[in-house]
């Protein structure tokens, strides 16, 4: 069993800190980096150590309470607890300097981006890239991650020759929704040479012809264990479709019904949402509104 004694040989808990290594991980989707120190508690050879790897930033050493990490851990009852943690990050910043550090790419959505100069592309659970990539480099990924749904029995031939026969049911639109869909994809290595894409795309045909299907088919490629998801029906005002377009500024959106009626005076106002819908989507750029005496008015980056 551990005693961990000050620099005066005053006692303090029955546990230390063990730092393992040091991960600078990089944001992906946003180009920001943060820095975190990865370590495990101990409490010494004649207890079965737990091996977990616990995670924080390292600009929180300082603010942690240590012994929240394991129930096992118990402060000397006449000893200040914050001062046995501040002890204890001393000694975990004495670690830092001579720990192991890793590179770690973290990604928030899937999609092509460019990690250490090379594309590659991140599926939600993997990350597709070239051989020549620094083997140094680890992935992660954010828990709530859309994944997509690949079928490992599937050639990549057979999976390109069914695409292409779906593709088939109707050409035109069929290529420039999922042209729309390959852009959001490879939206983080346009913005890297300053080309965002930005597009909107208006399908119009006779009722029954299933253009909501089509679309919905084309643009969810993610997992569906719960089948296809049912899009959005627009039948609200020009605030209510900017909502939804900012709940989802990460992700193609497909809009339902956008003039369903045969009234004229409801076929004009779907008609001025839908002017609105492309000048938000152009220049990212939300409708003035008034809040209180104040105008309100968001600016975003838009897919």
């Amino acid at each position: 069993m551990i005693r961990l004694f000050d620099d005066k040989g005053k006692s303090l808990c029955n546990f230390t800190i063990k730092v393992h290594f040091v991960s600078q991980v990089f944001i992906v989707t946003i180009s920001d980096s943060l820095r975190y120190v990865n370590f495990s508690i101990h409490h010494g050879e004649d207890c079965e150590d737990d091996t977990t790897i616990y995670q924080i930033r390292v600009a929180d050493i300082d603010k942690i309470h240590w012994g929240k990490f394991d129930d096992r851990c118990i402060y000397e009852p006449n000893v200040s607890e914050k001062r046995v943690d501040r002890y204890l990050s001393t000694l975990v910043r004495k670690q830092l300097n001579d720990a192991p550090s890793k590179t770690v790419y973290r990604f928030s959505r899937p999609g092509m981006f460019v990690i250490e100069g090379k594309p590659v592309f991140c599926t939600g659970t993997e990350v597709i890239h070239p051989k020549d990539l620094d083997p140094n480099v680890t992935f992660e990924f954010d828990p709530a991650i859309q994944k997509m749904d690949v079928d490992a029995t599937l050639s990549e031939n057979e999976a390109a020759s069914k695409f292409v026969e779906l593709l088939s049911l109707s050409p035109d639109p069929a290529c420039i929704v999922t042209a729309y869909k390959l852009g959001f994809l490879m939206r983080m290595s346009y913005t890297k040479i300053g080309k965002s894409p930005k597009s909107c795309i208006y399908l119009y045909g006779r009722s029954g012809t299933q253009k909501t299907t089509f679309s919905s088919f084309l643009t969810q490629t993610y997992e569906r264990n719960g089948g296809i998801k049912s899009p959005m029906r627009l039948n609200a005002s020009i605030s209510s479709v900017v909502s939804i377009l900012l709940e989802n500024s990460n992700d193609v959106v497909v809009i339902d019904d956008l003039c369903p009626s045969d009234s004229k005076r409801v076929q004009s106002q779907q008609e001025e949402t839908l002017i609105e819908i492309a000048r938000y989507i152009g220049d990212g750029v939300t409708p003035t509104r008034m809040k209180g005496n104040k105008i309100s008015q968001q600016i975003t980056n838009p897919v």
